[in-house]
């Protein structure tokens, strides 16, 4: 049975030095970021017992445990 092929991507982005940066880690990184400024802008815009500052602490200790977790 002949599926379709599975595409070749090489999981590494770029290189820096010697140092690989991979896609997935973009991706993490790109959703973290994203987060934390929807999660900004909805305290801004919203009446909520939560601060930017709240924010900030809550992914900084979430990029701990997916930094830890891995």
């Amino acid at each position: 049975m002949n599926g379709l092929p599975f595409p070749q991507i090489d999981p590494i982005a770029f290189s820096i030095g010697g140092f690989n940066i991979h896609w997935y880690g973009l991706a993490y990184l790109v959703g973290f970021f994203f987060a934390v400024h929807y999660l900004s802008v909805q305290t801004q815009r919203y009446p909520s017992p939560f601060t930017k500052e709240h924010v900030e602490n809550l992914f900084s200790w979430g990029i701990l445990g997916v930094i830890l977790g891995g």
